[in-house]
């Protein structure tokens, strides 16, 4: 500028602070930016770029607000002295993203050969995408998507991840699911009644779960039946008490059932030859 055939050099203007503090995503914010080197009062605006979504910068350089949007931002702040000079600094700013909390409680325990579940969570900030894991060995359970597949008994450990976005920072819930052995039935039907000095009987069951290996046993007296693996012994006549065990594994509990063999007397044949003739008066 030129005033009475003098000039004037313009002054250097600088702002202050050379960064601001990031702020926190729906938190409030304030911090004021000065400036030096210049004529007082000083004018403050944004000359470029955009500040963070519900913040602004007064005239009078307060940056307040709450930032209702994360992320990076960039954005040139520019003062204007009193003769209308200016200088300017370029900031970055975050708005740093928040935690959030994840719930997730699904229905324990369960009986090993129900059906797929459908796993749901919830969290605190409302998003609903959630990722579903789980780090339990393939021969108990399964999951893809958010389906639970149940493979077999045993501890099902999951895991429930919202994955976060700019606003909301990435949050977990783990939680396990029992899965109890299923109950199964055995049909035990021995052949009754039998007869006494029957040749030794195999016996035989069947399980509803189809697991193949029992366990027999009698209750009785040895003097009646004895069992010895598979086979029956007929001893005596009476009733004999049978019980075939199946003992289950992980996925089906143990189940037993009753019978009773009754052993009923044999004929016999009697045998009796008087000799004849005889002569009258002998002894």
């Amino acid at each position: 500028n030129l005033s009475g055939g003098q000039s004037v050099i313009a002054p250097t203007i600088v702002l202050s602070p050379t960064s601001l503090p990031n702020g926190t995503f729906n938190a409030a914010y304030n911090q004021t930016i000065s400036a030096s080197g210049g004529a007082a009062a000083y004018s403050f605006a944004v000359s470029s770029g955009a500040l963070p979504v519900g913040l602004s910068l007064s005239t009078g350089g307060v940056l307040s607000g709450t930032a209702s949007v994360g992320g990076i931002f960039n954005f040139t702040v520019t003062a204007t002295d009193a003769n209308a000079f200016t200088g300017a600094r370029p900031y970055s700013m975050t708005i740093v993203s928040i935690s959030q909390s994840v719930t997730f409680a699904p229905a324990s325990p369960v009986i090993f050969g129900a059906t797929a579940i459908t796993l749901t969570a919830t969290a605190s900030s409302g998003l609903t995408t959630f990722t579903y894991t789980t780090s339990s060995a393939a021969s108990i359970c399964t999951v893809v998507g958010n389906q639970l597949t149940i493979v077999g008994g045993g501890t099902c450990a999951l895991t429930a991840t919202q994955a976060g976005n700019a606003n909301f920072a990435m949050a977990s819930a783990n939680a396990n699911v029992v899965i109890n052995a299923a109950s199964q039935t055995v049909t035990f039907a021995p052949t009754s009644p039998v007869i006494f000095g029957a040749s030794t009987i195999t016996l035989t069951a069947t399980a509803s779960s189809n697991l193949t290996a029992f366990t027999f046993s009698t209750s009785s007296a040895s003097s009646i039946c004895t069992v010895s693996s598979n086979q029956l012994t007929i001893v005596g006549g009476g009733t004999c008490a049978l019980t075939a065990t199946q003992p289950g594994n992980a996925n089906f509990a143990s189940a037993s059932a009753s019978a009773n063999v009754v052993i009923n007397a044999a004929s016999q044949t009697v045998t009796f030859a008087p000799s004849s003739p005889v002569t009258v008066g002998v002894a």
